[in-house]
């Protein structure tokens, strides 16, 4: 048997033809009865046949072999959502009491996290939150304010004013296109102009709007000798795992207050899950724009800051609760500005809604023009977003 094995390993590797079987010395013969091979010196006997064509030597398909066992879960290795999400190595994050975020807090990479009922939690613009698994929010995410408006001043020659397009710093600006307007400067001989619109933030942009970074809302413009009200901050929430939010999560403008100027635009939130976002009854989203201030006797009304954006991202989305990206109401105008020197109130900020403008002074005191916000935009996108952060 083991020489009619390496025979058949020698013949498969040097398929011989009938010619050089012929010459050789040993032959392959098959008997007739029962196809037993044998090898032969020369010649086959009378009850065999000589085997001329190795593949005679070949037998019928075998039947398929079970499936093996599947291999251990977790050794097709790791995908790209762990950057995404993060390897969970924070460990879980309950945060149950009220508590601020001053530190590395936010980098942190946690496995499940929750904020509990009556709870509130301030992080700073920027904040990511990456969670492993899942994300519950029943208390309240405060995220604090972009820039304020820069302050301007000056002093008018008598009866004239200072012009209002002094240039507002470039992260005043926040995520809208053009930065608010700084109210004019003038004596109460002078008619002193409000700042101008805060142009909005295309709104096929701001889908695209995926990592924004400390950059939130547009700063309110100034009126002289004060500034201009914060623009809201950013957060974004990645969780591999389900999203849910039945508490409060803020990042609104700020508004003008007594003399501030224009208001604030509101800010960003982004929520992307790779399971699924709901917003429950009792949760409430907000990117408001801040009023604008109200008029006084140094200075006229503030406009309104613009609505900011909401983007949620996943491939299940339930919205039962408040999504609000308002403009910011305009400043009340019933004080005539009757001090000299006095000035113009300031543009809204903007985002994707755009800043309102600020009161005009006329030389008979009284103010005209003061313009709420407009509106932002909440954008649902049904994909999983692991593969867009």
């Amino acid at each position: 048997m083991r020489n009619l094995v390496a025979l058949i390993i020698i013949c498969l590797c040097y398929p011989l033809s009938a010619s050089a079987q012929a010459a050789s010395s040993t032959v392959i013969c098959k008997k007739r009865s029962n196809g037993a091979i044998t090898l032969r010196t020369r010649r086959c006997s009378a009850s065999e046949t000589k085997v001329t064509n190795i593949t005679a030597l070949t037998g019928a398909t075998g039947p398929t072999g079970s499936t093996g066992a599947p291999g251990s879960a977790g050794s097709e290795g790791a995908d790209g959502a762990l950057r995404i999400y993060g390897d969970g190595s924070s460990g879980a994050l309950n945060v149950a009491t009220t508590t601020l975020w001053s530190g590395s807090e936010a980098l942190g990479q946690y496995t499940d996290c929750s904020i509990a009922a009556g709870v509130t939690l301030t992080v700073s613009t920027g904040t990511v939150l990456r969670c492993s698994g899942s994300f519950t929010n029943e208390g309240t995410i405060v995220v604090t304010n972009y820039y304020l408006g820069p302050e301007i001043g000056g002093v008018p020659a008598s009866g004239g004013m200072l012009p209002n397009n002094l240039g507002a710093s470039t992260p005043s600006l926040g995520w809208g296109r053009v930065a608010a307007g700084n109210g004019g400067y003038g004596t109460n001989l002078a008619a002193v102009a409000g700042g101008g619109v805060g142009f909005a933030l295309p709104r096929s942009v701001a889908a695209n709007i995926l990592r924004p970074g400390t950059i939130g809302g547009g700063a309110g413009g100034s009126p002289v000798g004060a500034f201009g009200a914060s623009g809201g901050g950013t957060l974004t929430v990645l969780a591999k795992g389900a999203i849910v939010n039945k508490g409060t999560i803020q990042v609104n403008g700020v508004g003008g207050g007594s003399g501030l100027g224009g208001g604030g635009a509101g800010g960003i939130i982004i929520l992307a899950s790779k399971e699924s976002v709901l917003n429950g009854v009792t949760g409430t989203l907000e990117a408001d724009g801040g009023p604008g201030s109200d008029s006084n006797i140094y200075r006229a009304s503030g406009g309104g800051g613009g609505g900011g954006l909401i983007h949620i991202l996943s491939p299940v989305i339930n919205m039962l609760g408040a999504s609000s990206v308002l403009g910011g109401a305009a400043g009340d105008s019933s004080v005539n500005v009757t001090n000299s020197p006095r000035s113009g109130g300031g543009g809204g900020g903007s985002m994707v809604g755009a800043g309102g403008a600020g009161g005009t002074v006329a030389t008979n005191n009284t103010i005209s023009g003061t313009a709420a916000g407009e509106n932002g935009l909440v954008i649902q996108t049904l994909t999983d977003p692991t593969s867009l952060f």
